[in-house]
């Protein structure tokens, strides 16, 4: 679907014009320069930052109320608050800090004070006949709350710079406080820019004392003009500030001469302010609507031209995986043009001061008036920077399949400027709203089953519509009933969503479900505040939208709504079952969650347009992808996944349990959030930054990353030998010994086939391919009796042996062929000795594999080379310096012995050596910089196939990879990865045995090994005729299948665990205790060496390892130590423990100290200290206690 290129439309870029497929004539704009990238934000030289609050403000806030007056008197001004409470429910939170301390504090409101939401409306437009000159609640703004320090307006001034820059359609800030006839004049902080109003008679207003802020008086609305050639003076150092690179290419003359070529089709304006221009747009309706409506999809804008009827149409929705047709090449073809009027006018340069920069939309109001008959605007833009201020009205295109249009779209519709004056949010009244909402979204019948209860009434379900000019341009449904505590409950145990919100900031009546939202296109980014609005008259201050994975979620909702990942949940012991799964509302699993706060309304996520491509979906790349896609900061809107099985999860021999289990995966979505090419890539072009696919499509990115995994070595040689035959047929070796014959020569030689052979893959199957287990399974059925070689030697080979037994192959036809002198070492000698003693299946060893023996085109033997070992004889003396025959004469290295293993199927389950889908791609290992980025600028790689990474988690791997991209794009700044967690597999081996190993990226090699079972070793059924006693006898028997072992670090951190035994364990849990301190489990290596320990896996199934296990521990525990760090006794201690060691005690008397002083169960801890921790420690069971019920709490007493 991308085969399909622009060069017969796009035209050569000619000097000076930026977008040859946009501009027709681009002679008279001269040189116009790309600026229509985001520029980079002036740096504040101000050491004070204001920015939005955020809940760590919380403390800060607190302070500057005592500081200030204290607590009472703000009641007395705002009525009852909660610090809290405003961070997490107001509209738009503003702080000021100054060398870490609180300067000021600002609540902006979106509805008046102490007004009924049915009535909030004509408030605000009482409010603006009576003290403005026009304006509606969509304009208008409320001071919530307010406090500075020492009355400082400075900082209370550049909050509320903040807030109209960040709320650019308020040109009214009010502040309606509870009457005080002692003091009616505005706080200190606000007086010196609120005008104290006279109280007015009308109802609405007059249980308030109201003070005005006029927007113009923080943000002065810009004068635009024509622009003349004499602007270019003022206007050259705000282009040169904010692109250097084009000032300097262009010179100094290059905006004079824009604004001289001026003509009918361009047109150029300024932005004046204190008599300068501060600003400057040029536009062109000089554009080439055919190759834009081929590449973007348009038809709901009418293609941008006149009398189109697919105009203001909602396109349908289809999950990103679905097969989108490509365009058909008639549609890039420019032999027939159709003559077509435009609908559109583009800009072609802007620039503006950034101190004016919220004030963009006065000049695309003054631009729509210089071509009254064109209804849109475009802008294309550099994907790969953020998105520029002037754009926030602006709607981004989506391109169309096969559009390889280098940048991205953003369009206008005039109309969406007068949104925020014109735009308003309604009930759903069937009589009136009946016939434009079907327009929108279809069936509307069930808007209208409680469409007559009263909204004071709190109605089970409530649909709204957004009116402008009385047409119908969006709806939204929303209902309570899917917000039961039931199903909030269910949220909170399966998805991760209380990270994201504090619930008891909350009310239970506040919150509803998102059932549907359609909005029309062209005021698409107005999605926030119609959905806002809609809060706001149900009295909601959260939603949830909750679907089935198969379904298609709507656009708007993958774009407003916040994303939430589900948790990650503990395997439950054998005969248990997951808590908190099950519903009892009959939704099917696997559902997509999101949310959206009241605050959020003010805060969007940033927009990044860059294309992303992902090559493989290994499980480093899940982990991308849901940190990537399910941000809660960046809508990730344009990632493309090239993957052979597509979103399904590779079905390996070896089992990666970092993978999400299937619960976790299909919450991500990933159907819904890419596009997914189910196709094998198989080159890139650096330089062109396209990614080749087998039937000669390419792909184009921006950014692109190899994230596929590892391809085992043996059919890499099969498939890169290049037609090189790497072993001489077995007939010839006589005549190897004959100093005639040139060895080189010899084993360099290419028969005329070979190349033919060395890409005939039948008989083969890899462990490296996406379906390994279900090739090997469809393989085995087409073998009959015929024999099996597996190339390898570690635990793929085995794993793959052991499924080969089960699919019904017989031992005796299955043969391992290992490269070296033994098997490789799975972590610990007593399991490497058991596994050998377990082999069902026989193995050769010193075979490198070479190559495929075939018969009349089947596979008949697999060939291997087998070093000959040099004779026992002492090395004849060397020649000497100029005897060169003497050196050819005498090879030094024998010719290798050539072995032929009959078999009518090979494995190969060799060692890792390339990467995956990527022979042609690049070699292995790659090499990377701390941000994952490879010696290319735009190539990022992470996984097994990246040298140094092979022992990390994958999926922590990466999230740590989408943080680095994520900072590329949004240009911020991330810390070093530093990876903590455990990385985990597991496999069935022959013998019948299971096998699990769980280690951090690092384990000492002097770390304390802890065996226990009686697996391996030889004396276990003499112990067991020994032993008395039920209680002993059924504890040996157990452990006689088993082996475990944990490897403990100096200072008690579990750095490894194995087991193999013939019952199956639970490896993510075993996982998730890695890389905790061993004190943390019960004690562990305490209890071992009182002996209560005789299995580790019993011992970590037990009732207290399930708070351990627990998603939310690692919170307990960064809250645990903050406390020891602050408490006297925890930093006497710490200091005690840092002095022992700089002064050269070992490890293990470290360990003893701090056990000393500690206690058993911190016996020895002062009470203070222990009633610290224990209230912690109790608060953590009871918040999940959910998910840990067998926890006994004893409850507070309530009070008398």
């Amino acid at each position: 679907s991308y085969r399909y290129w622009l060069p017969q439309v796009q035209r050569p870029r000619q000097k000076g014009c930026p977008y040859p497929a946009l501009v027709r004539d681009s002679s008279k704009l001269s040189r116009a320069p790309s600026l229509l990238a985001a520029r980079p934000t002036a740096a504040n030289t101000s050491a004070m930052e204001v920015r939005r609050a955020t809940p760590d403000d919380s403390p800060g806030v607190a302070s500057l109320v005592t500081l200030t007056g204290g607590a009472a008197k703000y009641r007395k001004r705002y009525g009852n608050y909660n610090v809290a409470q405003l961070l997490e429910t107001g509209y738009l939170c503003i702080s000021a800090v100054e060398d870490g301390k609180m300067k000021a504090f600002l609540v902006i409101g979106d509805a008046p004070p102490r007004c009924k939401a049915a009535d909030a409306e004509s408030w605000a437009s009482t409010f603006c006949a009576n003290y403005t000159e026009g304006g509606a609640i969509g304009t208008c703004a409320w001071i919530d709350f307010s406090a500075a320090l020492d009355a400082d307006t400075a900082a209370t001034r550049a909050c509320l710079t903040f807030a109209v820059s960040t709320l650019k359609g308020v040109d009214h800030l009010i502040l309606a406080r509870q009457p005080d006839k002692r003091s009616p004049e505005a706080p200190p902080e606000l007086a010196e820019l609120f005008d104290v109003l006279e109280p007015s008679p009308e109802p609405l207003l007059a249980n308030s004392d109201l003070a005005y802020c006029p927007r113009t008086k923080l943000a002065p609305t810009l004068s635009v003009r024509g622009a003349c050639v004499e602007d270019s003076d003022d206007l050259l150092p705000i282009f040169q500030s904010q692109s250097e690179v084009l000032a300097e290419h262009f010179g100094d003359f290059f905006l004079a001469e824009i604004i001289e070529n001026a003509d009918e089709n361009n047109k150029q304006l300024v932005a004046v302010a204190d008599d300068h221009a501060v600003g400057l747009l040029s536009a062109s309706t000089d554009i080439d609507v055919a190759t834009l409506g081929a590449c973007f999809e348009l038809q709901p804008f009418g293609n941008l031209v006149k009398g189109s009827s697919t105009e203001g149409q909602v396109p349908s929705e289809q999950p990103a995986d679905a097969p989108a047709a490509a365009p058909a090449p008639a549609a890039f073809a420019a032999e027939e043009e159709v003559a077509v009027e435009s609908n559109c006018m583009a800009v072609t340069l802007f620039c503006l001061d950034a101190q004016h920069e919220s004030r963009a939309a006065d000049f695309f109001a003054a631009m729509f008036q210089l071509w009254p008959d064109k209804k849109y605007c475009v802008v294309t833009a550099p994907p790969t920077v953020q998105r520029a201020a002037f754009l926030d009205a602006f709607v981004s295109i989506p391109p169309r399949a096969g559009s390889t249009f280098a940048h991205t779209l953003y369009l206008l519709h005039r109309d969406a400027l007068l949104a925020p004056s014109s735009l308003s949010v309604r009930r759903y009244d069937p009589s009136l709203h009946a016939e434009g909402a079907a327009a929108l979204i279809g069936d509307v019948s069930s808007f209208a089953i409680d469409a007559d209860t009263k909204m004071e009434d709190n109605p089970p379900t409530a649909a709204f519509v957004a009116l402008m000019n009385e047409q119908v341009v969006a709806v939204v449904d929303l209902s309570r009933k899917g917000a039961s505590t039931d199903a909030i409950d269910w949220y909170k145990a399966n998805y991760d969503i209380e990270a994201y919100v504090p619930f008891e900031r909350h009310r239970a009546r506040a919150q509803a479900v998102l059932t549907d939202m359609v909005v029309n296109p062209i005021f698409a980014t107005f999605g926030r505040y119609v959905l806002k609005e809609a809060m706001r008259l149900y009295e909601k201050t959260l939603l949830y939208h909750e679907a089935p994975s198969s379904d298609v979620v709507p656009l708007h909702v993958l774009e407003t709504l916040v994303p939430v990942p589900a948790r990650w949940r503990a395997t439950p012991n054998p005969g248990d079952e997951l808590l908190g799964r099950k519903r009892g509302d009959e939704v099917p699993g696997g559902t997509l969650l999101h949310y959206f706060a009241r605050r959020l309304a003010s805060d969007p996520r940033l927009e990044v347009n860059a294309r992303i491509v992902v090559i493989g979906l290994s499980t480093c790349a899940v982990g991308m992808l849901k940190a990537l896609l399910l941000s809660s900061t960046a809508n990730v809107k344009r990632v493309t996944l090239i993957s052979e099985p597509g979103i399904s999860r590779a079905s390996g021999v070896v089992v990666d349990e970092d993978y999400p289990e299937p619960f976790e995966f299909e919450a991500l979505g990933l159907g819904q959030r890419l596009r997914v090419i189910k196709a094998r890539a198989v080159a890139v072009d650096a330089e062109a930054k396209v990614v080749q696919l087998p039937d000669g499509a390419l792909v184009p990115y921006d950014i692109l990353v190899l994230a596929h995994g590892l391809q085992e070595s043996a059919q890499r040689d099969l498939v890169t030998k290049a037609g090189k035959e790497l072993l001489p047929d077995a007939s010839d070796l006589a005549d190897w010994n004959s100093p005639e014959v040139d060895i080189v020569a010899e084993l360099t030689k290419v028969p005329s086939d070979m190349e033919e052979e060395a890409t005939d893959l039948s008989g083969f199957v890899s462990l490296s391919s996406d379906n390994a287990s279900d090739e090997l399974a469809d393989a085995v059925s087409k073998l009959g009796e015929g024999s099996v070689v597996i190339v390898g030697g570690g635990l793929d080979a085995l794993a793959a042996a052991r499924r080969l037994l089960d699919l019904g192959v017989a031992a005796s036809n299955i043969k391992i062929a290992c490269e070296n002198d033994q098997l490789e070492p799975l972590g610990d000698q007593v399991i490497d000795r058991v596994v050998q003693q377990s082999m069902e299946v026989a193995v050769e060893y010193g075979l490198k594999f070479a190559e495929l023996v075939r018969d009349n085109g089947a596979l008949s033997a697999a060939r291997f080379a087998r070093p000959v070992q040099q004779d026992d004889a002492p090395a004849p003396a060397p020649p000497q310096e100029d005897d060169v025959e003497a050196w050819v004469e005498r090879p030094a290295t024998p010719p290798p012995e050539i072995v032929d293993l009959k078999c009518g199927l090979v494995v190969g389950a060799s060692t890792p050596a390339v990467a995956a889908n990527a022979a042609a791609l690049t070699d292995y290992p790659l090499t990377v910089d701390s941000t994952f980025k490879t010696c290319d600028d735009s190539i990022y790689a992470a996984g097994r196939h990246v040298a140094g990474q092979e022992r990390f988690n994958s999926l922590e791997l990466g999230a740590c990879l989408a943080q680095s991209l994520l900072a590329r794009l949004t240009d911020s700044s991330v810390e070093a990865p530093d990876f903590r967690k455990a990385r985990a597999v597991s496999a069935t081996l022959p013998g019948g045995l299971f096998y699990c190993r769980a280690a951090l990226p690092t384990v000492p090699v002097d770390a304390t090994a802890l065996p226990t079972g009686m697996l391996g070793n030889d004396e276990a059924q003499a112990l067991l005729e020994k032993s008395s006693g039920v209680h002993a006898l059924r504890d040996l028997a157990a452990a006689r299948d088993k082996y475990s072992i944990l490897k403990v670090d100096g200072s008690g951190l579990l750095c490894e665990i194995i087991y193999l035994g013939k019952a199956p364990v639970e490896p993510r849990n075993l996982a998730a205790v890695v890389g905790r301190q061993e004190a943390h489990l019960n004690g562990a290596w305490a209890a071992y060496e009182r002996g209560v320990v005789d299995d580790w896996v019993a011992f970590l199934r037990e009732d207290w390892c399930s708070a351990v296990r627990h998603d939310r521990f690692q919170g307990l525990h960064d809250a645990l130590s903050k406390m020891i760090r602050e408490d006297e006794f925890g930093r006497d201690l710490i200091q005690q423990l840092v002095g022992e060691a700089d002064a050269g005690r070992d490890a293990e008397a470290i360990r003893q100290l701090r056990e000393k002083a500690v206690g058993v169960g911190g016996g020895n801890l002062p009470e203070k200290t222990r009633k610290l921790l224990e209230g912690a420690v109790l608060g953590y069971l009871r918040k999940n206690r959910g998910l840990l019920p067998r926890f006994s709490l004893v409850e507070r007493e309530a009070a008398a």
